[in-house]
């Protein structure tokens, strides 16, 4: 499967999303795939990408929805289009969703 999404722009909708707070367009913040209370994640909104220094985890926007969500690669390619077209998706019960 194919797919090409704008990454920066992305990244950016799912912090918004799932509420994880960023400054800037680099910097650090709350890891995404697991609970800490000081920032041990990294980000940069100009590659789109982000990596964590506690869990090792690390990726793009569809890392994060795969995480949080539980959903293979296929069905977080269609909550990212959700997000991006509307501002919203199905996330099957998500906690973390606005």
């Amino acid at each position: 499967m194919r797919v090409e999404f704008d990454k920066p722009a992305l990244l950016e909708a799912v912090f918004e999303h799932y509420s994880l707070a960023y400054r800037g367009r680099r910097g650090k913040f709350l890891c995404p795939v697991h609970d800490e209370s000081t920032p041990s994640a990294v980000f940069d909104l100009e590659t789109g990408r982000w990596e964590c220094f506690a869990c090792t985890e690390s990726g793009d926007g569809l890392a994060i929805i795969m995480s949080r969500e539980k959903v293979s690669f296929p069905d977080a390619v269609g909550i990212a289009q959700g997000i991006l077209d509307s501002g919203s998706a199905d996330l099957r019960g998500s906690t973390g969703w606005k």
